[in-house]
């Protein structure tokens, strides 16, 4: 049974302070402390280091051709806030009938938002070159 579809937006830029974190947290980069805190947790093992007590906005370095298509920003859930407060943070959806899907894509496609655009690699491409050839595949 087909499923309607849904996009989120938040801001970004008012993310921390919804949650009570910092006010001019803004947007995490590698260089904030918080935010490599939180990942030393991660990737360095550092089990004694504490998360950040709230989830936060992050925008990775670019140096994977993924993160640089995706051109956006992705957000840190720590265990203090597994999930997002809809309301809180004021996050706005957008819901695309399941009818109207196929054309969306189709009209995101026309502007370079399809799989291979966004993720530029074989498999998106089979993907990209399957719709344009059968635009009925991502109904």
């Amino acid at each position: 049974m087909p499923r309607d579809g849904a996009i989120y937006i938040l801001d970004a830029y008012k993310m921390v302070a919804a949650q009570d974190g910092p006010k001019d947290f803004g947007i995490g980069t590698g260089s904030n402390p918080e935010v490599a805190k939180s990942l030393d947790r991660i990737v360095q093992w550092q089990n004694e280091q504490e998360f950040a007590s709230f989830a936060f906005p992050v925008r990775p370095e670019q140096v994977d051709i993924r993160i640089k298509n995706q051109a956006g920003c992705f957000t840190f859930h720590v265990p203090a806030m597994p999930q997002l407060d809809q309301a809180k943070l004021e996050i706005k959806e957008i819901v695309v009938p399941h009818q109207e899907k196929a054309g969306l894509r189709r009209k995101l496609a026309r502007i370079r938002v399809h799989p291979f655009g966004i993720f530029g690699d074989l498999s998106s491409l089979c993907t990209t070159l399957e719709f344009q050839y059968d635009p009925t595949s991502w109904t």
